[in-house]
């Protein structure tokens, strides 16, 4: 036969219970922040990279046909478009007001106006005197002068040539220039007319050679 025990359970104290339920729960805690502060310092490694897409399939271009005739369109000769070929300045070309000495000046084969002084004669008011300075790199030039001015009378706008289409009153508007030449003279005006502007021509029996517009300066 067994001896029979007998178990004696005593009752633990409250404050024993309680001090063991703090041992545990402090226990955890600081558990859980010695695990923070070893996750600080020893950061977990970076997961793996996420896979990349994989590159699109290329797509295959069109087939382009070779050696395909290409059909232009066809152009007459009758019709075709030919060189623009460069028009001599008209010798009735009116004279724009308004430009200075350096202004609208035509230069062909090397010949240049270098110094152009139109102004009324201080003396007399219907007289205008000119200075003209040419200068020629090219071939030589045997011909003439004419102005044509651009003015008022009596209030009113008015062109005027010098000299007249066939006449050549003054021999120093016949000139020869080879390389660099100066000469002046004096034109009297019209009755009345009080010119503003002036077109220079040199002209060859061909036509214009040069042409260049100036002021009518003031009188000096």
């Amino acid at each position: 036969m067994r001896t029979p025990t007998i178990q004696v359970r005593l009752h633990e104290p409250l404050w024993l219970r309680l001090l063991r339920r703090a041992a545990v729960v402090g226990g955890v805690l600081l558990l859980c922040a010695a695990t923070f502060r070893i996750g600080q310092h020893y950061p977990l490694t970076a997961t793996a990279e996420a896979p990349q897409p994989a590159p699109a399939a290329p797509v295959a271009e069109a087939a382009v046909p070779q050696n395909k005739p290409v059909a232009a369109n066809a152009v007459s000769p009758a019709t075709a478009p030919g060189p623009s070929l460069p028009t001599a300045p008209s010798a009735d070309q009116a004279t724009t007001p308004g430009l200075d000495a350096a202004a609208q000046e035509t230069n062909r084969d090397g010949l240049e106006l270098k110094g152009t002084r139109l102004s009324l004669d201080p003396a007399n008011g219907e007289q205008l005197r000119y200075r003209l300075t040419l200068a020629n790199t090219g071939r030589r030039f045997n011909g003439s002068l004419r102005f044509t001015f651009t003015g008022e009378r009596e209030g009113k706008a008015e062109q005027w040539r010098y000299p007249a289409n066939g006449a050549m009153p003054d021999p120093k508007l016949q000139v020869e220039v080879s390389r660099f030449l100066k000469t002046e003279g004096v034109i009297a005006l019209p009755s009345g007319f009080v010119p503003r502007a002036a077109t220079v021509d040199l002209l060859e029996p061909e036509g214009v050679r040069l042409s260049k517009q100036t002021r009518i300066g003031r009188p000096s």
